[in-house]
């Protein structure tokens, strides 16, 4: 469901100290600056991004969400070989 939540939306999300599990799903447009806000999100534990154009940028910045058990990137992310080298180091 597209909510047009944005990079911006994704700053305001960060302020959500007790989240624990996050989907953002079709066409919200967080892209890699969405990333950067969502990576203060250090007590998240499931995280799944669809449909966001989030880039190898984007899993920079995911990579820094170290106490995460489940993340989900599916569907137009772009993340490519670089994304994936990036997100590797949460292993």
């Amino acid at each position: 469901m597209n909510n047009e939540i944005g990079a911006e939306g994704c700053k305001h999300l960060a302020a959500f100290t007790g989240l624990q599990t996050l989907t953002i799903e079709s066409s919200n447009k967080i892209g890699a600056e969405g990333c950067k806000h969502l990576a203060a999100l250090s007590w998240l534990q499931s995280l799944t991004i669809k449909s966001n154009e989030i880039g190898a940028e984007g899993c920079k910045h995911l990579a820094a969400l170290t106490g995460l058990q489940t993340l989900t990137i599916e569907s137009y992310n772009k993340i490519g070989a670089e994304g994936c080298k990036h997100l590797a180091s949460l292993t």
